[in-house]
């Protein structure tokens, strides 16, 4: 497969002119060009035709996507940039809701140290909820794409984390989705809203950080008896201008007792001077099943 060839199917984009020229512009480096097409800011989508469901407002109109709108690399602190020191097992965390969202909370509290958002008890709740819907359509609209943070296509991801690589009892009770991207599609929102947020979800997260131009690295960490270890990492972009939180992951991997918080490193350490948010007015509770 030539240059142009690999650097269309990573980035699924048509546009041969363009991509010739990155690919010119970066000696014929595929994963330089690839690189220099993501780092390009994405715009604004503009809003769908058709109308949206009632009671529910468009990914685009959230709360989580205004913040992540309001977020710029210049307007990120110089301070939160860089590689962080491993963390030890007395690092602190900040809480996260333990109803199975803990995921999902996390990166709505990225998002906040990351803007100058002081979210109140009801946006958190709101965010959460949000960052599910937001995340979740990222995904579908990509669902045959191969991304750059995991180099896999969305449906493969998205089936290694919560179909294939989950307990044999929960395959047993839900099944093994179809190897179709179709029928895995159909598999997945048929569950999704019962799922905790994983190895795709945080992938999504950070694509979607990618696509705004900020380049968030995320380390995930367990914590044993002897202290944290390195468990996993999705990156945005290896270089000092990537921006690291460390996760902590405890419990039992694979079940309802796993249970993600963000640690408290030195580049995530206080939030901004807060400013009053638009509350959204959704908020859902949901039976989650273990991930």
């Amino acid at each position: 497969m030539n240059a142009l060839c690999q650097l269309e199917t990573v980035t699924n984009c048509d546009d041969k002119h363009k991509l010739c020229s990155l690919l010119a512009e970066h000696d014929y480096s595929v994963a330089a060009a690839a690189n220099a097409f993501f780092d390009a800011p994405m715009p604004d989508a503009p809003m769908p035709d058709a109308p949206v469901p009632e009671g529910q407002d468009h990914v685009e109109d959230t709360l989580v996507m205004h913040t992540i709108r309001s977020i710029s690399a210049e307007s990120v602190n110089a301070t939160m940039r860089g590689m962080p020191s491993a963390p030890s097992g007395i690092t602190d965390v900040y809480s996260a809701i333990g109803d199975g969202d803990c995921l999902f909370d996390v990166f709505r509290r990225i998002l906040c140290l990351l803007s100058t958002l002081h979210a109140t008890r009801t946006e958190v709740a709101s965010m959460v909820t949000q960052m599910r819907r937001v995340l979740f359509d990222y995904m579908e609209q990509r669902w045959t794409h191969t991304d750059a943070t995991c180099s896999y296509q969305w449906h493969e991801l998205v089936t290694l984390t919560h179909n294939t690589s989950i307990p044999k009892e929960e395959r047993l009770r839900y099944g093994v989705w179809p190897e179709d991207p179709n029928g895995r599609m159909v598999a997945w929102k048929r569950e999704r809203d019962q799922m905790y947020g994983g190895q795709s979800e945080m992938a999504a997260f950070v694509s979607l950080m990618r696509h705004y131009g900020i380049h968030l690295t995320i380390r995930t960490w367990r914590e044993e008896a002897d202290g944290a270890f390195y468990s996993c990492e999705v990156y945005g972009r290896n270089d000092s201008r990537q921006i690291i939180a460390d996760v902590k992951h405890t419990g039992d991997m694979d079940t309802a007792g796993a249970h993600y918080e963000l640690l408290r490193n030195c580049r995530f350490r206080d939030g901004v001077a807060p400013v009053q948010g638009s509350a959204s007015r959704h908020d859902r509770k949901r039976k989650i099943r273990g991930r």
